[in-house]
């Protein structure tokens, strides 16, 4: 299975972006992601990545200059019926342009309620993509809240 990952963090965070690859390798993920992480419009090649991957993860931090990147991409992901799942620090001053539910803001020194969420969504019985990618990802983005919790500003 294939999985397109897209973020915005700082580069003392990019850590955290090694650890969840080899999490979704052990897992049997072929990993993708954007060559040119700096042009802010989607390009065949990337759309072409999303496309063809089973899980969409992205996650946005409140230092990352990227957010736009990133949102824009989820929203392909989503569009197109992508299992997506996204992450977005609770201080970042954006809400994603979607009536759907796929993403959760968290909390760096309270990670409580996001891990909450994350459980609730992958119990979920519903059978869309939406569910499919919190099932797919949630082991990976639990992972991914304790080092962000670990790391805290």
């Amino acid at each position: 299975m294939r999985a397109f990952i897209s973020y915005s963090l700082v580069d003392r965070e990019l850590y955290i972006i090694s650890l969840l690859s080899k999490k979704l390798r052990n897992d049997g993920y072929d990993l993708h992601s954007r060559l040119d992480l700096h042009k802010n419009t989607l390009d065949l090649n990337t759309e072409q990545k999303i496309s063809s991957s089973q899980l969409f993860i992205g996650i946005i931090s409140y230092n990352g200059q990227q957010r736009s990147r990133v949102l824009q991409e989820w929203q392909y992901a989503t569009n197109n019926k992508i299992p997506a799942v996204l992450l977005i620090e609770e201080n970042v001053p954006i809400v994603p342009n979607s009536d759907r539910n796929s993403y959760i803001k968290f909390n760096r020194h309270n990670p409580q309620p996001a891990i909450e969420k994350i459980h609730q969504k992958m119990s979920s019985k519903r059978d869309d993509e939406e569910a499919a990618g919190w099932v797919l990802a949630g082991a990976a983005l639990l992972a991914i809240l304790a080092l962000f919790s670990s790391n805290k500003k």
